[in-house]
């Protein structure tokens, strides 16, 4: 898959419109005199005491710009699977019907089948990473009027896919309509308003199970 030039996997994901979780990192690491590859899901972080313990060392860092273009022949950002070292593929990598990596470029990106991983020659699979804490988001819209669709373009559509990643709060702000909207005839349809947003919110795919909506009311 082609896009702009991207060193980040987050911009890329973005770029694909694809949940961090669908993605994959190679690390290429210094651990004590030797290198080695660790391939991680986007989602996850490397437990350094477990990944220590597993390779028999004490020292474990990421490899600087130098060693690693000096190893792999690469621009630093553009690791794919196949460095060459010794390669340690975190079993949450092989949880996703496909996966999203590096291709050897910051322009292109491969989508691979996990089970493909399990294949790269002198690879091991480990169980080294656990799930990153999810960070909160909390944003919303006052109950004006029927949502459209510069709202979904602007801001529903990015909503969706964040609450892959984030825990998510959508406030129906009909109190701070308040502000703005203060005569009868702009707030006897507040109630009404207020549930029309969440069967809009409902409708672009916001999943109550996933993401809190409330109503500032009744807080």
């Amino acid at each position: 898959i082609e896009h702009p030039v991207m060193k980040e996997v987050s911009e890329v994901m973005l770029f694909l419109g694809k949940p961090m979780s669908e993605s994959s990192a190679t690390l290429v690491m210094k651990a004590d005199d030797k290198y080695v590859a660790i391939i991680r899901r986007g989602d996850t972080e490397l437990n350094i005491e477990k990944t220590k313990q597993l390779l028999g060392v004490s020292s474990l860092k990421i490899a600087s710009p130098d060693e690693f273009t000096k190893l792999t022949g690469l621009p630093s950002g553009a690791a794919h699977f196949l460095t060459g070292l010794p390669t340690y593929v975190d079993k949450k990598v092989l949880e996703k019907e496909f996966i999203y990596g590096g291709a050897g470029s910051l322009e292109i990106t491969f989508k691979y089948k996990p089970s493909d991983l399990a294949k790269i020659p002198n690879s091991n699979i480990v169980d080294i990473t656990q799930i990153k804490a999810k960070q909160r988001i909390l944003t919303g819209d006052r109950p004006t009027g029927p949502l459209h669709l510069g709202h979904y373009v602007g801001t529903l559509k990015n909503r969706v896919r964040l609450q892959d990643e984030y825990e998510c709060f959508f406030i129906i702000a009909d109190l701070h309509t308040l502000t703005t909207a203060n005569s009868l005839d702009k707030t006897s349809m507040l109630n009404e308003r207020a549930r029309g947003l969440v069967l809009d919110y409902l409708s672009v795919g916001i999943d109550p199970s996933k993401s809190v909506i409330y109503q500032q009311k009744y807080l």
